[in-house]
């Protein structure tokens, strides 16, 4: 009896999270059926990158996220997970899953970096941070890790030793996932 139960438990829960899936693409649907993601289309046409360890995102294509959020936030009237009305400078992570991510990538079920990038994008550095900050300050602050780990100093001077400039990947959970 104690094992027909937790099967029970087992399928219930199974089903649950088959609903959940559901309901959170038709959502992603709903959404992209009136987006215009041309900051994120301008990128590229994208590509299938196999290896989730190969989809790190790059400082411009982060921008190309910010410039969704900046131009249709106030304009869709976001709100956030209590329904408070959302400004660019408020998204979070969290929130630009629900609007920019999922839908833009829906369609064709992939992450968001191949979305647009042209081939895989190996990343140099992995990002570890609270989903419930802001994306613009989550991009300000890979900035200034660019800045500070830089190849070149403000001024253009060769840094020796430095690794980092607006190319160079960054691999970030929300962006690489699928």
């Amino acid at each position: 009896l104690r094992e027909w139960a937790e099967a029970l438990n087992r399928a219930a829960a199974a089903e649950k999270a088959r609903l959940e899936l559901e309901r959170a693409r038709a959502e992603a649907q709903t959404i992209a059926a009136t987006a215009d993601f041309r900051e994120l289309r301008a990128l590229g046409g994208g590509c299938a990158i196999a290896k989730t360890e190969e989809r790190g995102i790059t400082l411009p294509q982060l921008r190309a996220v910010k410039a969704q959020i900046d131009r249709r936030c106030v304009a869709e009237a976001w709100t956030d997970w209590e329904g408070r009305a959302l400004r660019p400078e408020t998204v979070s992570l969290y929130d630009a899953a629900k609007y920019v991510i999922k839908p833009a990538t829906v369609e064709r079920e992939c992450s968001l970096v191949e979305l647009f990038a042209a081939a895989p994008q190996l990343p140099k550095w992995f990002v570890s941070h609270w989903w419930g900050e802001p994306v613009a300050d989550f991009i300000a602050c890979l900035e200034q890790h660019c800045k500070d780990y830089g190849k070149k100093t403000p001024w253009g001077d060769a840094v020796e030793g430095g690794t980092t400039d607006d190319g160079t990947p960054y691999w970030v959970c929300a962006y690489a996932n699928n």
